[in-house]
């Protein structure tokens, strides 16, 4: 495994490769870092390339620089990345708004990607209900200086599942040892971050038709208005389907790693596969 970082505009991002073959590129969500897609990677580096990449203030990548953050600004950093390591065809694993980032760097850049696969994504704008959430979660930290107990525990709360939290106790526990590790000196930043998240417009139109594979994977018992939306639209989709994981809620990848990485790889090797032997024909 190779650990290195990308140096860009004042800053660096953090990225990690490890296997060879077809690249597959993973972008995590808000508050996590690369260690979210150690089970994944594990299972398919025997067969693929893995970058892993961390957005700016997560993990071991840098402050973001000092320019106007949104969604798209996101999504070229990390598209930079791959002009970075010479990347010219490549698969986009994304989690949460890692997902939302990806498909804003597919819809920038369709030729360069051969497939989508998204974990608990939004794709519509955020609710009005949710924004206030975030508002009020923000304000609160903000006047803390850091993630409290209390927002912390609603964290693992509302991102595990109720099968994860009864019979793998060692989960939340890892999930709360983690949130409390954030610096607070990156708090401003992830910030400014979650502030583009909240003010995200929605994608579905602009993705409905397009011709890359999409597949969506959505826990079991992931926000209400997250699994209800997914399976509003999934008819919509020109190029994509959608599988629900069992016993997961957001973070279905630690939850039901085995679950995932198996959808993962049948999306892969159908259309991955396909893609590259059609290229060579």
């Amino acid at each position: 495994m190779t650990s290195t970082y990308f140096k860009y505009k004042n800053s660096e991002l953090h990225y990690q490769i490890c296997g060879q073959g077809p690249t597959l590129l993973f972008i995590q969500g808000l508050l996590w870092d690369k260690n979210l897609w150690r089970s994944q990677c594990q299972f398919l580096s025997k067969y693929y390339q893995c970058v892993v990449v961390e957005l700016w203030e997560h993990g071991l990548s840098g402050h973001i620089p000092d320019h106007l953050c949104t969604l798209e600004t996101l999504a070229d950093d990390i598209w930079q990345l791959t002009r970075h390591l010479k990347l010219t065809k490549f698969a986009i694993i994304g989690f949460s708004v890692g997902g939302t980032i990806g498909v804003h760097l597919a819809l920038a850049h369709p030729s360069s990607v051969m497939a989508i696969m998204l974990l608990n994504t939004p794709l519509s704008e955020e609710p009005a209900k949710g924004k206030q959430l975030y508002d009020d979660l923000m304000t609160n930290v903000q006047k803390m200086g850091k993630l409290s107990h209390e927002t912390i525990n609603g964290i693992v709360e509302n991102c595990l599942s109720l099968k994860t939290k009864e019979n793998h106790p060692l989960i939340p526990q890892q999930i709360r040892k983690h949130l409390e590790s954030i610096p607070t000196s990156n708090i401003k930043g992830i910030f400014t971050i979650c502030r583009a998240v909240i003010d995200r417009k929605s994608i579905l139109e602009r993705i409905y038709n397009m011709d890359i594979p999409i597949q969506i994977l959505v826990g079991q018992e992931e926000n209400p208005l997250i699994l209800k939306e997914i399976q509003k639209i999934q008819h919509k989709f020109k190029n994509g389907h959608v599988v629900v994981i069992p016993g997961s809620a957001h973070l279905s990848m630690i939850e039901q790693p085995d679950i995932v990485c198996k959808v993962l790889m049948k999306h892969l090797n159908k259309y991955l596969f396909e893609t590259i032997f059609s290229d060579s024909d």
